[in-house]
């Protein structure tokens, strides 16, 4: 199965918290599932965020650190121009065109 496998690094605090009003930065890795024989190099990433629950998104930075891991910069607008939370929206493929898009909803808060 040529499914394209997610996995986050995100420096939030113990209480799930990013500073908003501020610059930030995580991690997305891509990868195959365990047992996956064909090639394992993933050919892109796009990264979106929403601070309204997925009304509205805006695109992130993003730049690819090896064959299977991107950063995501991200600029959080203050608290008070948000919901509180963010939602991610992260998409990757390989050179064939197999792709996952996966949405999570209030993946973080905001202080």
């Amino acid at each position: 199965m040529p499914a394209v496998m997610l996995g986050y690094d995100v420096p939030l605090n113990i209480l799930n918290q990013a500073a908003a009003g501020r610059a930030f930065a995580f991690t997305v890795d891509a990868g195959r599932p365990k047992g996956w024989t064909g090639s394992g190099g993933i050919a892109g990433a796009k990264v979106s965020v929403s601070y309204d629950d997925g009304a509205t998104w805006k695109s992130a930075k993003v730049l690819r650190k090896d064959s299977n891991s991107f950063r995501a910069l991200v600029l959080h607008p203050e608290a008070a121009d948000t919901n509180g939370f963010v939602t991610l929206r992260t998409e990757a493929w390989d050179a064939a065109g197999n792709r996952t898009v996966q949405t999570i909803t209030r993946a973080y808060a905001l202080k």
